[in-house]
């Protein structure tokens, strides 16, 4: 039987690709903080992979505050029935056009 790491993906490129796939499909994202389980719904909005960063739609003032001070996000989604997850340490308030 296969293990989960078996389908964890590390290279940057296929990251990216994966990202862009969830963009032009408009999957919506469970965002959750790792300080208190807050969550919103989102959706990328752009994705850079030369600046290798990702857009998503925000949520409330109170809860962005939230997420700017959390040490890890956690993204949740599911994509033809399979789960996707990823997290990442680090986010930045930004408008987007």
């Amino acid at each position: 039987m296969e293990s989960q790491s078996d389908f964890l993906i590390s290279s940057p490129d296929k990251i990216f690709s994966k990202l862009s796939v969830l963009l032009k499909n408009k999957n919506l994202l469970t965002a959750r903080n790792s300080e208190n389980s807050a969550s919103f719904v989102t959706t990328v909005l752009e994705v850079d992979k030369n600046a290798k960063t990702f857009i998503c739609d925000g949520c409330d003032e109170e809860l962005t505050e939230q997420m700017l001070i959390s040490r890890k996000i956690y993204f949740r989604t599911e994509y033809m029935g399979a789960l996707v997850t990823f997290d990442t340490p680090h986010v930045t308030k930004t408008k987007h056009q």
